[in-house]
């Protein structure tokens, strides 16, 4: 009697964890903790990104996890899709909000290039809100064409531009179609484990951001340049023109100078 009655609880209790665990609002609320935590470790061997997954026609076949998410918070939120078409939908736009890296290698062309339909890409590319690049050259500017082509981002509100440059080489802005960006950062990386300090991005590239940026994002309101950089005489007040919604610029670091000779 004793045992049917601990039966009939544990019965009722796992009835009431799945019920609960079905509704939107309480699904939602879990991944959002998840995704919030700082205390989830990442791999000590790699990086988890984002990649592709296709939601499945059926749920009712287990799927095993893939191995680029064996660790780290992605790797929680990518176990979270298998779960059901519920989860799906709620997990899947976390896991793209943010896409960073580093200075020398931006995730983004990283997590879109196994992603071969363009639909596919446009599905994931409406989920990211924050964003990091560098400037490309022209030999990296056609990798970055076939996976950005045609895609818009319209969620993106910040993202940071590294700039890279070198006195062979023109750098320009990737071709990231961002209409409602009102957030940038610009970082020309003055200090470096290369050279120390010096001003790596020359003035002609610091002119080709400032004519790809306004056209790119016509909505920005904040600029902000976080590293020391140097431009041309008259530069600065040029990119502001070409910006009718700039509210704020932070140029605090930034020389107007002629002279061309490293630091």
């Amino acid at each position: 009697m004793v045992d049917n009655q601990y039966n009939s609880s544990v019965q009722l209790a796992n009835t009431a964890s799945q019920r609960a665990l079905s509704l939107p609002e309480i699904v939602s609320e879990v991944l959002y903790w998840i995704h919030i935590d700082e205390n989830i470790s990442e791999s000590d061997f790699k990086k988890d990104v984002p990649q592709e997954y296709i939601e499945p026609e059926s749920f009712d076949d287990p799927i095993p996890p893939s191995p680029t998410y064996s660790y780290g918070k992605f790797g929680v939120l990518f176990r979270c899709c298998l779960v059901n078409r519920l989860w799906y939908q709620e997990a899947v736009p976390l896991m793209w909000e943010t896409i960073e890296g580093w200075f020398w290698d931006p995730l983004l062309p990283i997590c879109f290039e196994g992603i071969f339909h363009h639909s596919r890409r446009q599905f994931y590319a409406n989920f990211i809100k924050r964003l990091v690049l560098q400037t490309i050259n022209q030999q990296t500017a056609q990798r970055y064409d076939l996976l950005l082509r045609g895609l818009v981002f319209p969620k993106l509100e910040w993202l940071r531009l590294y700039l890279r440059g070198n006195i062979w080489e023109k750098y320009g802005v990737p071709p990231v179609d961002g209409p409602n960006l009102k957030t940038m950062e610009l970082d020309p990386h003055f200090e470096n484990d290369i050279t120390g300090t010096d001003y790596l991005t020359s003035q002609d590239d610091w002119e080709n951001v400032f004519e790809q940026v306004p056209i790119q994002f016509p909505a920005l309101e904040n600029v902000r340049i976080i590293d020391r950089a140097r431009v041309w005489p008259g530069a600065l007040e040029r990119f502001e023109k070409r910006l009718p919604h700039l509210k704020k610029f932070d140029k605090r670091l930034v020389i107007e100078s002629s002279n061309t000779t490293s630091e």
